[in-house]
């Protein structure tokens, strides 16, 4: 199996074993921005084209190539969500050579304004780490409570998050030049959340 997390900035995509080991890892400045004319199939080959051609099974996504900007919008999933209800709401990109892969959904809720709040990529590191019985911080102040393998709502402040997000972290706005997560933790994570 091959799990893609590929998000604003970067691609970190990992061939996973038969056991859940890591067999191999690879991560590219290829992050959904810098893909031209939407061609995210060419960047994911000449990202892991070789293990494309060496792997059979479908391909799994998560991350910001799912939302709008991304390869194929997978539409957010209502909290509180399990595992099932993400699986549920996957969507499936194929292209040339026949092959196919499928984008997780984000989640969405609202909060007690009624505001909807979001989350992207961090639902499949959060199941993955209730996977493992650790705790996972979220990259963001998308902090959503999770109880009995259930994604619940967001408890980050929204007021201060969307200032952040239009001052340094849209789409639309410069980039942060680093992460706050380490690339071990993502691994840990979005791996058993696979």
């Amino acid at each position: 199996m091959i799990g893609v997390d590929w998000g604003t900035t970067h691609l970190r995509a990992y061939q996973i074993g038969l056991d859940g080991s890591v067999v191999a890892s690879r991560s590219t400045p290829k992050g959904i921005l810098p893909v031209s004319d939407g061609n995210f199939f060419a960047a994911l080959e000449s990202a892991i084209g070789d293990w494309l051609d060496a792997e059979s099974a479908p391909i799994l996504m998560s991350g910001m190539i799912g939302s709008g900007q991304g390869w194929l919008e997978a539409p957010y999933v209502a909290r509180p969500a399990t595992p099932a209800a993400i699986a549920e709401g996957l969507a499936e990109a194929t292209w040339g050579k026949g092959r196919r892969g499928f984008i997780c959904p984000g989640l969405t809720c609202r909060d007690s304004d009624g505001a909807p709040d979001v989350v992207r990529g961090e639902e499949v590191q959060a199941f993955g780490a209730l996977a493992l019985q650790a705790q996972q911080p979220a990259t963001s102040d998308d902090r959503p409570s999770w109880r009995a393998q259930q994604a619940r709502r967001g408890r980050g402040g929204r007021r201060e998050r969307v200032c952040r997000l239009h001052d340094r972290r849209s789409l639309r706005g410069p980039l942060p030049a680093q992460h706050s997560r380490s690339d071990d933790d993502t691994r840990a994570g979005g791996l058993a959340g696979v």
